[in-house]
This record gives C-alpha cells, sequence and structure tokens, in this order.
C-alpha cells in the first residue's frame, strides 16, 4: 500500500515513529511513517499497530507491574520496527523515533549502571542493543497513540 498520496512529489526523507503503551489489560504499539515529498508535502501513514493480551511475566512478586508491562510494550515496538524496517527497505531512512508514556521505561532504557532483575535487564539489553537512548522520548498519556489500544473504556485520543 502506499504511504503518501499518488502525484505528489517523490519522497525525498522517511522516518518511522513508534508509540507504546500498555495498562492492566493489554499492551499495544503503533508505527507511523512520515514521508515529506520533492513538492514540499508532509504526510504521516500509519505502518503497523497491534494490541495483545499481556504476558505471564508482567508480574512481581505476585503483583501485576504496569512498568514491566510498558518495557514489554517497548520491547514489543522494539522488535516490530525492526521488522517494518527490514520488510521496507527503504534508503536512507532515517533513524526511528522510539516513544512511550512510561518515564520508569525511559529512565532504564538511559540507565546503564543499576543492575535490573533479569526479567527487566534481558528486555533493556535487546532494546538497548537494536536503539540508542536518545531515539526514545517521552509523550504524554493524553497524546499518545497506542493508548487507544491498551483500554477497553477509551474511544479516542485527545
Amino acid at each position: 500500500r502506499a504511504f503518501y498520496p499518488k502525484g505528489c512529489g517523490t519522497p525525498i526523507q522517511q522516518q518511522l515513529f513508534g508509540f507504546a503503551d500498555a495498562s492492566e489489560y493489554a499492551i499495544c504499539y503503533v508505527i507511523y511513517m512520515r514521508t515529506q515529498t520533492t513538492n514540499g508535502q508532509i504526510h504521516v501513514a500509519n505502518v503497523a499497530g497491534a494490541t495483545r493480551v499481556l504476558a505471564k511475566g508482567t508480574t512481581f512478586k505476585g503483583v501485576l507491574s504496569i512498568p514491566r508491562a510498558e518495557l514489554c510494550a517497548a520491547d514489543e515496538l522494539v522488535k516490530r520496527v525492526l521488522q517494518v524496517e527490514n520488510d521496507l527497505k527503504i534508503d536512507n531512512l532515517k533513524s526511528t523515533q522510539y516513544f512511550s508514556d512510561s518515564k520508569d521505561v525511559l529512565d532504564w532504557i538511559k540507565n546503564k549502571t543499576t543492575p535490573q532483575y533479569k526479567y527487566v535487564a534481558n528486555r533493556i539489553n535487546r532494546i538497548c542493543n537494536l536503539t540508542t537512548d536518545a531515539q526514545w522520548h517521552y509523550v504524554p498519556t493524553n497524546v499518545n497513540p497506542a493508548d487507544i489500544g491498551t483500554r477497553p473504556d477509551r474511544k479516542s485520543v485527545v
């Protein structure tokens, strides 16, 4: 499928933007592509997204851990972005930017000194091997497009 309208010029710059979120029910990721064309227009298209029920390991000492669920969402996002980048094979694709509304996850990604529990460390290692901490950014929950996929009662993102 096309990621920008026909007849609007040739792409001169393309970049993926990925968003991750989790709740007590599910994890969700959404990936968009931003394309700038030769005629100066910018087009944003949805490339991929999914919602999944929480995995078994998201509890900590028997209690649901939202930070662990958010970490699972970030990990899933990174794996899917890698798959999308490989599938699309776009020359000169700018560095993907990742967004999460979890400050815990962002702190784990940026922290290279404090040892973590094995569950957290395994996911952080995979994320840090595939991305840099400079690619990760905070996005408020109310404007995170992945938020809608984690809440059965939410109808839209503000």
